[in-house]
């Protein structure tokens, strides 16, 4: 996908938000997209399964979510969660390894998100183990 593709797949959704918004940011493959879905209320298509060790794993149907180092979001995505009055950008993880162009549109539009909005709150979403000592 070229770097003119990315930046226009995203820009219906900047100018129709202007209003407040949680940015999750964070690596490639800490649980941005995983948290956007939980906190936005769009459990449909998540199934959570407990492996061997005792450990979680969340599969989701649409394929939204990944534990790799490749981001399977290109863009900016908005998450609504209308009852509750509250709007969630689950923007690429940082230090993806796609290309130049993914990380120049992930930093141009994290920049015209912020600036459409008129409050924004950001959530650093890091990966459990990195928690470990």
């Amino acid at each position: 996908m070229t770097l003119w593709e990315l930046l226009a797949k995203t820009g219906s959704q900047l100018e129709m938000h202007k209003e407040h918004a949680v940015l999750l940011v964070g690596l490639t493959g800490s649980g941005k997209s995983t948290v956007a879905l939980t906190v936005a209320g769009d459990l449909k298509n998540l199934t959570v399964y407990e492996n061997e060790s005792g450990s979680y794993l969340i599969v989701d149907e649409n394929q939204k979510i990944g534990i790799e180092t490749t981001s399977r979001t290109l863009v900016p995505e908005l998450f609504p969660d209308p009852p509750n009055n509250n709007f969630y950008f689950d923007f690429p993880g940082f230090m993806d390894n796609r290309a130049i162009n993914a990380d120049i549109a992930a930093n141009y539009l994290m920049k015209k998100v912020t600036d459409n909005l008129s409050s924004t709150r950001i959530i650093l979403v890091i990966p459990e183990d990195s928690l470990q000592t």
